[in-house]
């Protein structure tokens, strides 16, 4: 795993000894030339042809950890949405990863979305995942989370949804750099408080077509 603090904006992106072990010889030369001074024309690029549905995403982030293409942060966000994602886009990102394998044609559609996935900035909520996580390895064994921490805990978890499960129609509202937004991660009680009192109810109405 590569680790991106360590790296200058002129040190290539990916570990050049995971690309001499890419099958696809296009793709591992277009990886050998990514320096990460390049990272924003990546990610234009990248959301220029839309974003990757949930199931995509980890599908693209599995397909790389087999070829050991991640980042540390690219591994970070592969367990963070496995942790949120419903069984179905587990199964359905499996599949994507075994298409994505096959198909070199959609390895190359898809590079610049492999170096997105492996720098995303990390999110408020990918934050605190991490904090959790490494947090549990310094537990003391004889010590287990009171009921209290247990019950925030999954509070906090229920109050956030994929905004894949969003009705397409909220879209508008639901721009990355919105207080309603953390990644692709949507705070459910905020967006409520939001369609309650920021719109006007003809607004409403017209937003969720009702």
């Amino acid at each position: 795993m590569r680790d991106l603090s360590e790296l200058s904006d002129e040190d290539v992106f990916f570990d050049p000894d995971s690309v001499s072990r890419v099958s696809n010889a296009s793709l591992a030369e277009k990886m050998g030339q990514t320096y990460l001074s390049r990272i924003s024309d990546h990610r234009r690029k990248a959301r220029k042809g839309g974003d990757l549905r949930l199931s995509q995403q980890i599908g693209l982030l599995l397909w790389m950890n087999r070829k050991d293409l991640l980042s540390t942060r690219g591994e970070e966000r592969l367990l963070f949405l496995q942790s949120r994602a419903p069984w179905g886009a587990l199964e359905a990102g499996m599949q994507f990863a075994l298409r994505v394998d096959e198909e070199e044609k959609l390895q190359h559609d898809l590079f610049h979305w492999m170096v997105l996935l492996n720098c995303f900035p990390s999110s408020r909520r990918l934050r605190s995942f991490r904090a959790r996580r490494i947090g549990i390895g310094y537990r003391d064994k004889g010590t287990l989370p009171s009921v209290s921490v247990g019950a925030r805990r999954n509070a906090d978890s229920a109050a956030w949804v994929h905004r894949d499960s969003l009705p397409e129609s909220l879209g508008p509202l639901l721009d990355p750099a919105s207080s309603l937004t953390e990644g692709e991660w949507v705070d459910l009680p905020e967006l409520v408080q939001f369609l309650r009192t920021g719109l006007a109810p003809e607004d409403l109405r017209l937003l969720l077509d009702l």
